[in-house]
């Protein structure tokens, strides 16, 4: 550490499953790191163990001991990185140390994405600010998903395909009528164009005519009533006709990986192939990336 610092260099100590370690050995760790100059302590639970209850606990004994600022490194093993990593906010973490569509090893790491969006949507009882531009994390986790060959389940909070759909009939009457009935984001701060009403058999009449009329159809009255009841039966009994009828799904986050493996495989006999190929498609994509950087 004073090598590095006699260097230039910032530097963070980090001590390895720190929630598992002796606590008063830990305490003597961090007082130790600021002694020889470090500008930062970690508190990293390596395997997820804390909860929030306990995260804040360890937080504000480390504070009691040290005057640098605190970062937190928080797994999710529990589900609970996100939570865990806010608990450490409130008490006076200055960092978060968290990761895209939260990947990480094992389960996970913290999500940025949802970090700065409970920062931002619960403002009124943290008031910390990311200084992150939301309208770049929906786009970020698909350049990730592209190049990572996965992306998030449906249901992940904030960028899954699911977070801003609505089926339920009731649901998507509410939102039709007002959006915040249903919803406490604006799907176009997080860089999407808007949310979405999916058409199913649980939808509703309303939701129904929102989209006859995004197609240039008008109806009412009993002529919704006979759409509905033919919409209804076939969304009950034929679901591969309902899709068919409302076109083709859009391109899930393993479109494009799909379409490299496939393409992969066929240049795999040799590994001249193979080598070629791989650098043509990476190469291409880091094109494709840097246009989306200078957007």
């Amino acid at each position: 550490m004073e090598y590095a610092k006699d260097h230039g260099l910032i530097v963070r100590f980090s001590a390895e499953d720190a929630t598992r370690t002796d606590f008063s050995l830990l305490k003597r760790l961090y007082k130790k790191a600021e002694e020889y100059r470090a500008d930062y302590v970690s508190i990293a639970d390596t395997v997820g163990i804390m909860n929030p209850r306990t995260t804040f606990f360890l937080v504000s004994e480390i504070k009691k001991v040290v005057t640098i600022p605190i970062c937190m490194h928080c797994h999710d093993d529990l589900g609970l990185a996100v939570a865990n990593s806010l608990a450490g906010i409130e008490v006076g973490a200055g960092q978060i140390e968290c990761t895209i569509n939260g990947i990480g090893e094992r389960a996970g790491n913290c999500a940025l994405e949802e970090i700065v969006m409970v920062l931002r949507v619960r403002a009124d009882r943290m008031p910390f600010d990311t200084n992150v531009d939301t309208p770049r994390l929906y786009p970020a986790s698909r350049l990730l998903s592209s190049l990572i060959a996965f992306g998030p389940q449906p249901n992940k909070a904030i960028v899954g395909r699911n977070a801003f759909a609505h089926e339920s009939g009731i649901h998507q009457d509410g939102v039709l009528k007002e959006r915040t009935t249903y919803e406490i984001m604006d799907a176009t701060t997080i860089g999407l164009e808007s949310n979405s009403l999916v058409l199913g058999k649980h939808s509703g009449r309303a939701a129904l005519r929102d989209a006859l009329e995004e197609m240039g159809y008008t109806v009412d009255g009993q002529t919704l009533n006979t759409a509905f009841k033919r919409f209804k039966d076939i969304a009950d009994n034929d679901a591969e006709r309902l899709s068919a009828a409302l076109g083709p799904a859009p391109a899930n986050d393993r479109a494009l990986w799909g379409t490299f493996t496939d393409r992969y495989e066929a240049h795999a006999s040799t590994y001249k192939g193979e080598i070629a190929y791989l650098k043509g498609w990476y190469q291409a994509r880091f094109k494709w990336i840097d246009s989306q950087l200078t957007k």
